[in-house]
This record gives C-alpha cells, sequence and structure tokens, in this order.
C-alpha cells in the first residue's frame, strides 16, 4: 500500500470528522479553524471548508406588535404642507 494515499484518506476522513462536529456546534469556530488549518496547511483553506456547513443560529424573535398611533382630532383638520 503506498503511505501517501494512506496518508491522504487519513487526512481526507479527519477534515471530515473536524467539519462535521463544527456543523453540528460540538466544536467552536475558533477550535475548527485551528484543527483544519492544521490538517490543510492553510487558514484560508480551513475557512473555505465550513464555511458552508455554520450551525443553524436560532430563529429570530417575531417582530413586536406595532402599536398604531394617537387618532387625529375630531376638531383640528390636518396640516396642509
Amino acid at each position: 500500500m503506498n503511505p501517501i494515499n494512506t496518508d491522504d484518506t487519513l487526512r481526507g476522513y479527519l477534515i471530515d470528522e473536524f467539519v462535521e462536529d463544527y456543523a453540528l456546534a460540538r466544536v467552536d469556530h475558533r477550535t475548527a479553524i485551528t484543527r483544519l488549518a492544521g490538517l490543510t496547511g492553510s487558514v484560508a483553506a480551513a475557512a473555505a471548508l465550513i464555511a458552508g456547513c455554520a450551525p443553524s443560529a436560532p430563529a429570530p424573535p417575531p417582530p413586536a406588535a406595532s402599536l398604531p398611533g394617537p387618532p387625529p382630532h375630531p376638531h383640528r383638520p390636518p396640516c396642509a404642507r
């Protein structure tokens, strides 16, 4: 067996595992970048690997219902500009 292929296979497996750990929020962004940069040799490659698999953020709360303004004064005509 060729040791280069074995090394690439192991590296690919570890990259997949680290990306999965990040996608499932088992590790934070900094840890994922550090681990992947060690395997890929560059921070840019590590960032590209995890760019599409960021953990999903919780859904934002629904907007608060806006309250209507005060009713117009019954004896005052609207302002004309």
